[in-house]
């Protein structure tokens, strides 16, 4: 039992990638960071330590976004409705 009374769950640590133009993004580096809940001190994650070259790649990635289709609904409203 954890502080409270309350039962403790264990934590699976899993390796992230990092995000980039919608795309999942390994990284060029080595190693990795660890993500620490701070409720708690332990570790929930890793995530890769960013490089030079993976701030260049999100930079450019950002200059020249991926092209991505949006549709938005339309609503047709009656007459009178919503004034």
């Amino acid at each position: 039992m954890g502080q409270g009374g309350m039962e403790l769950m264990a934590t699976t640590v899993q390796r992230q990638r990092m995000f980039v133009g919608g795309d999942w993004y390994e990284g060029s580096g080595e190693g990795a960071q660890p993500v620490v809940n701070p409720a708690t001190g332990e570790v929930i994650a890793e995530v890769p330590k960013g490089t030079q070259a993976d701030v260049d790649h999100a930079v450019a990635t950002a200059r020249n976004p991926p092209s991505i289709t949006i549709v938005w609904p339309v609503v047709k409203l009656a007459e009178g409705e919503m004034r």
